[in-house]
C-alpha cells in the first residue's frame, strides 16, 4: 500500500501539470481569435496532451514556455487529434454547400488553424481522399462518376447495368445472369432506385 504512494504522488502531479499545459496553451490561442466550434476544445485538449508528453518534462517552467516555443506549438497543431478534428468540421460543412471558397471557409475556423497550416493540412487531406474536390476555386463533396457508383454496387446489380450499358438487350443479360428479363429488369430498377448524382448528371449525359 505504501509503496503505491509515490507513483499516485507522482500520476496526480503529472495530470495538474497537463491540465495547466492545456489551459495555459488555450487561453494563449483564444487571444488570437475565439472562435470555438463544437469539438474543437476537446480536439484541442488532446493534442496538447499528446505532444507535451513526448515532446518535454513537465516542470514548471517548461509549461510557461510552452507556447512561446514555435516548433511546440507546430506539432500540436499537426497532431492526428486536431487534424481529425479539422477534417471532420470542414468535411461537415462542404457537404452542406453545392459550393464554397476557401476563403468563406477559413471565416468558420479560428484564424491560428491557418496560420500555423492546420487548415491547409486537413483540406489537402480531404481531396487526397477524395471525398472533396476543388472546380473554380470553390470545394465541393466530390461526385462519383459512372464507373464508380457501378463498383460500389451488389454483384448482380453490377453485372446486370452493365451488360445493358453494352447494349444488350434484358434477355441477353438474362441469359448470361441465369435470370428472366423481367428479374434483369427488377435488378436495374432496384439499382437505379439508388442512384447519387454523378459527375456525367452535370452535363446532361
Amino acid at each position: 500500500m505504501n509503496d503505491c504512494a509515490p507513483r499516485i504522488k507522482y500520476e496526480l502531479g503529472k495530470q495538474e501539470m497537463e491540465i495547466r499545459a492545456v489551459k495555459k496553451i488555450s487561453r494563449r490561442l483564444k487571444k488570437e481569435d475565439d472562435l470555438t466550434p463544437g469539438g474543437l476544445d476537446k480536439a484541442l485538449e488532446e493534442a496538447i496532451k499528446n505532444t507535451i508528453e513526448k515532446a518535454c518534462e513537465l516542470t514548471d517552467d517548461a509549461i510557461d514556455e510552452l507556447s512561446d516555443n514555435p516548433t511546440i506549438m507546430t506539432q500540436i497543431m499537426m497532431n492526428q487529434a486536431l487534424l481529425l478534428w479539422l477534417e471532420n468540421y470542414l468535411e461537415s460543412i462542404i457537404l452542406d454547400h453545392d459550393g464554397i471558397s476557401r476563403k468563406r471557409l477559413e471565416k468558420e475556423v479560428p484564424s491560428w488553424l491557418v496560420s500555423y497550416g492546420t487548415f491547409d493540412a486537413a483540406l489537402d487531406e480531404l481531396v487526397e481522399q477524395l471525398k472533396i474536390e476543388a472546380i473554380d476555386d470553390r470545394y465541393r463533396w466530390r461526385l462519383p462518376d459512372l464507373s464508380e457508383w457501378i463498383d460500389s454496387l451488389k454483384d448482380n446489380e453490377r453485372k446486370a447495368l452493365t451488360l445493358k450499358l453494352q447494349k444488350k438487350t434484358l434477355r441477353e443479360c438474362g441469359e448470361v445472369l441465369g435470370v428472366s428479363r423481367e428479374r434483369v429488369h427488377q435488378i436495374i430498377q432496384s439499382a437505379l432506385k439508388k442512384k447519387p448524382f454523378l459527375r456525367e448528371d452535370e452535363y446532361g449525359y
